[in-house]
């Protein structure tokens, strides 16, 4: 097809592809004198071979990202969301639609976190692309807990709006676990609102939004530097954690000073 008019930078779309291509040319250039002459250089042939094929993946892409531009920029046709590229050096991010005033579509990894009452992460979940809708998310998850065997079985769900489903509650409570999840139906919330222990579960799950900012740096004010979801799912584990070590430190700090001193 042929391009007409000028893209977002003010640029002819042809202009990219044609400058894909000759990055393409330039990159194999590169990569085969690194790969012929590279004892002339300070690398090793391990680090001269890890460049390599870290060239060779960036090469393979340019034909994807090609098309990606033809589609979206020449065609003017939507991509779906499974074959989109969204990064060239992060490949398992996905679209996430938040459809919040400053961030409708946000992109990255979808991080699922589940606390008990007292604020120690009991559960978690990072998803790759495709994850599943937050019903499904909180279904897994009270599975995955299930399975532990716990003392103390479940007794309460305790979610926003983005969990409501009758299919879900029904799930749940078939379980016997009473399910206090905000309903969506604002009619439906005014008669649960009447219920104590409705408003006393939702009440605490205001705190979750802090603990989530919380965890999210890492809990000590550094955020992530994984690349690559294996590694930050590694990473996410080492700040579940971290948290929940800090978590059970303050709590016997608590019941230490609450304890009555030693007579000698």
């Amino acid at each position: 097809g042929t391009a007409s008019g000028l893209g977002e930078d003010g640029v002819s779309p042809i202009f990219h592809v044609f400058g894909s291509l000759l990055r393409r040319v330039h990159g194999r250039r590169h990569r085969d004198l690194l790969g012929s002459q590279y004892a002339q250089t300070k690398l090793s042939q391990a680090q001269s071979n890890r460049i390599i094929r870290r060239v060779d993946d960036k090469l393979a892409l340019i034909p994807k990202v090609i098309k990606q531009a033809h589609e979206r920029i020449i065609g003017e046709r939507q991509v779906c969301n499974d074959d989109k590229i969204l990064s060239a050096h992060e490949r398992d991010i996905d679209v996430i639609v938040r459809g919040k005033a400053g961030a409708q579509t946000e992109f990255g990894n979808e991080l699922f976190l589940c606390e008990h009452p007292g604020g120690m992460i009991v559960d978690y979940m990072l998803y790759g692309k495709g994850a599943p809708g937050e019903g499904k998310k909180m279904i897994q998850s009270v599975e995955r807990q299930q399975a532990f065997e716990l003392d103390h079985p479940l007794e309460f769900v305790v979610a926003d709006r983005g969990f409501d489903g009758r299919k879900n509650i029904t799930t749940i409570e078939s379980q016997g676990i009473t399910a206090h999840i905000c309903p969506k139906d604002p009619q439906v919330l005014v008669e649960r609102l009447g219920d104590t222990s409705f408003r006393y579960w939702q009440t605490r799950r205001a705190g979750t939004e802090a603990r989530i900012a919380i965890f999210k740096n890492h809990t000590s004010g550094r955020v992530w530097r994984a690349k690559g979801l294996e590694h930050r799912k590694i990473a996410v584990g080492w700040s579940v954690l971290a948290h929940n070590l800090a978590w059970l430190a303050r709590k016997v700090r608590a019941a230490a000073l609450r304890a009555p001193p030693k007579t000698a």
